[in-house]
């Protein structure tokens, strides 16, 4: 066989911080870097991309049966924060956050108005999380 020889591939495990519009971060710990097509952990490093004034590390699916290279020759290219795994913690969280607001609160309309939140990102959050 030529080439270099293939480097066993490992699982990718890193941390997330999440800040809310109040300034609280919450960090999630060793959160499983997952593929967003095939939900696959086979995934490897892929440089960095710049996003406002900080650089973003890039992920990219290893897995020869990932649905997106049926249109594309390499494997899906995404960032930490379209992640599977991020992106299901995420949506916990802010199920539990709304579930808490809803029991204080009672109304969508009184979360609104208490919080400013506009009527099409409470249209979006009663979508995705309830």
């Amino acid at each position: 066989m030529v080439g270099r020889p293939l480097k066993p591939q490992t699982k990718i495990f890193r941390d997330f911080e999440i800040e809310t519009p109040s300034g609280d971060i919450k960090t999630l710990k060793e959160i499983l870097i997952c593929c967003p097509i095939c939900h696959s952990s086979h995934v490897g490093n892929h440089g960095t991309r710049k996003r406002g004034n900080t650089r973003v590390q890039i992920y990219q699916c290893k897995n020869p049966n990932c649905a997106f290279l049926k249109h594309a020759n390499q494997g899906k290219q995404f960032t930490i924060y379209s992640s599977l795994m991020v992106n299901s913690i995420v949506n916990h969280y802010l199920h539990e956050i709304l579930a808490k607001l809803f029991k204080s609160e009672g109304k969508l309309i009184n979360i609104r108005k208490n919080y400013s939140l506009s009527p099409s990102l409470m249209s979006y959050l009663n979508k995705k999380t309830l």
